[in-house]
């Protein structure tokens, strides 16, 4: 009996071993930073980031708009260049405050489904495609173009 004990025993720990390391070889997926939304997400410097950008267009949007908002986790203002189809503007940023990315952009070419090129200024310059998302389909079809 003893030795059917011990036998179970490295049987039990063996397999805990083996089970634990399931964890021990992936990352954990809770600490992955990645953009719960529709726009995209893009780390500009450390401390200022852009947050679901994103155009609507279609329905009460019009041509396009360009949706999205700039945090700023810095102790110091900063402004950030957000620039779409020819059409752009400048997003003031209070230190530990987000702000809001909101134009409308007058001559879209690229089609809802479709990415469009977005031009951002801020310590250097990035580009980055955003979607284009139709503004006719849930949840975007009750929203109103801010003004």
């Amino acid at each position: 009996m003893p030795r059917r004990a011990a036998r179970l025993g490295v049987l039990a720990a063996a397999s805990a071993l083996s089970l634990s390391a399931c964890g021990w070889a992936s990352p954990i997926q809770t600490q992955v930073i990645y953009a719960p939304s529709d726009g995209v997400r893009l780390d500009l410097t450390d401390g200022v980031r852009v947050e679901n950008l994103m155009v609507l267009t279609g329905g009460n949007f019009d041509d396009g708009w360009v949706l999205g908002s700039v945090a700023n986790d810095r102790n110091t203002e900063v402004t950030v260049t957000v620039e779409v189809a020819g059409s752009s503007e400048q997003v003031r940023v209070e230190p530990g405050a987000a702000a809001e990315v909101a134009f409308e952009v007058a001559s879209l070419d690229e089609p809802a489904g479709a990415l469009t090129e977005a031009t951002l200024r801020f310590e250097g310059t990035f580009t980055k495609g955003i979607p284009v998302l139709d503004a006719e389909r849930p949840p975007y079809d009750e929203a109103e173009p801010p003004r």
